[in-house]
């Protein structure tokens, strides 16, 4: 008994820190896309304010903070079209140098603060995971199913965060132009 009572005083001792290093993941992941665009020449900060002004005025969305992400993708879910945006050279930049995944998990990893079990097990990662299982339930990736996938995964909170605003923002960039995007639209 003694054994059980003090592994469970361990465990809520335990589990607060654990928590805290895997919500260090977002900020080593956005620190990471920070330095693939500085390695490019690219202020991130920059760019993204740039580019939300851009979208704004091309009527794309009507903004980046989280009552305007959830507009975007409740409208894509109720089964608008994905806005068409004209680029602009930094568009043009920030696409021609999109961060992938694969690219940005060595620097991940090369962080102290972040081991594999750590990124792994991230809220990050398990949002992932979350987005394509649920994408598939619906019958699989395609805009309407992509953006009910990311409401029903993401908290408001979520949307508020800056990785979610550059994943936001770079995400538009790249399902905007018909010659580059990765999701298709079946219209």
């Amino acid at each position: 008994m003694k054994k059980i009572l003090f592994s469970l005083i361990l465990l809520s001792i335990s589990l607060p820190v654990l928590s805290q290093q895997m919500d260090k993941v977002d900020t080593v992941i956005f620190e990471c896309i920070e330095k693939h665009y500085t390695q490019h020449k690219i202020d991130l900060k920059e760019a993204l304010d740039s580019i939300e002004y851009e979208l704004i005025k091309q009527k794309a969305i009507v903004s980046a903070d989280s009552t305007g992400i959830k507009t975007y993708y409740r409208s894509i879910a109720n089964g608008a079209d994905v806005p068409r945006i004209n680029y602009t050279p930094l568009m043009d930049s920030i696409a021609s140098n999109y961060h992938f995944h694969g690219n940005l998990r060595a620097c991940i990893l090369d962080n102290p603060a972040v081991d594999s079990f750590i990124f792994e097990n991230s809220n990050y990662m398990q949002n992932q995971v979350e987005l394509v299982k649920k994408a598939n339930e619906l019958g699989g990736v395609n805009p309407i199913n992509a953006a009910k996938a990311m409401l029903a995964v993401h908290s408001g909170e979520d949307f508020s965060t800056d990785l979610f605003r550059v994943h936001f923002l770079l995400s538009i960039l790249a399902t905007a132009d018909t010659r580059r995007s990765y999701l298709k639209s079946d219209k």
